[in-house]
């Protein structure tokens, strides 16, 4: 016998590793290198600064962040990653050198990209 209000799910997903990095940033949206779009935005209890939600653009990628103000220090960005990207990166992050990029990573339009940002 089912309890009043619950549903039926289905089995539950596993979930994927999550990664979490801290950046000292003035701006909320750091460009790592990978299209994102938001799709939600939460109050954080004890902060007056949300919680933003995005997943990766490209098609069937399964990945997700979440990027956060840290309540101890406000200069801090805390991005949480969810997943793998199932594909390489879009454009270079802004003041990349270009250390730390291997071959196998795409290194197509970024010229055209960085038009495009400008």
């Amino acid at each position: 016998s089912m309890e009043q209000g619950q549903k039926m799910k289905g089995p539950k997903r596993p979930r994927e590793p999550r990664y979490e990095f801290k950046t000292r940033s003035e701006v909320d949206v750091i460009d790592d290198g990978y299209k994102w779009r938001k799709y939600g935005q939460k109050p954080v209890k004890s902060s007056p600064h949300p919680r933003n939600y995005y997943r990766c653009t490209t098609a069937n990628c399964p990945v997700r962040k979440r990027v956060e103000r840290s309540i101890e220090d406000p200069g801090l960005i805390v991005t949480s990653y969810e997943g793998t990207h199932t594909h390489p990166k879009i454009n270079r992050p802004k003041n990349s050198s270009g250390v730390g990029w291997t071959s196998n990573e795409f290194e197509g339009p970024q010229d055209l990209w960085s038009q495009v940002q400008n």
